[in-house]
C-alpha cells in the first residue's frame, strides 16, 4: 500500500546536464538531488519539499543560499554529499 501511495506521487522531469545553457535550466542551488541520479526522469513530490525547504532557509538567512554551486554541476554533488 505505501509502495502504491509513493508511485501516485512520481512526476517526469528533464534532467539537468552540461549539454545546455544554465540559462535554459533550473538553478542548481533549489534543485533536490534527485534530478541528478543517473538514467532517473523521475522525481517524487519530496523533491519539491526539498525545493521549498531551499528557498525558505534563503530567505529567512536574507539571500544566503543553503547550497552554493554557481550552477556547477561537480560542486552541487560535492556540496550534496557533504549535506546528506
Amino acid at each position: 500500500m505505501l509502495k502504491e501511495a509513493f508511485l501516485q506521487n512520481v512526476f517526469p522531469c528533464f534532467p539537468w546536464t552540461k549539454k545546455l545553457s544554465v540559462h535554459l535550466q533550473p538553478d542548481l542551488d533549489f534543485l533536490a538531488p534527485e534530478y541528478l541520479l543517473a538514467n532517473k526522469n523521475l522525481v517524487t513530490s519530496a523533491a519539491d519539499v526539498f525545493s521549498l525547504g531551499v528557498l525558505i532557509c534563503w530567505i529567512c538567512s536574507g539571500g544566503k543560499r543553503l547550497i552554493d554551486a554557481k550552477n556547477n554541476i561537480d560542486t552541487y554533488r560535492v556540496i550534496c554529499g557533504q549535506v546528506i
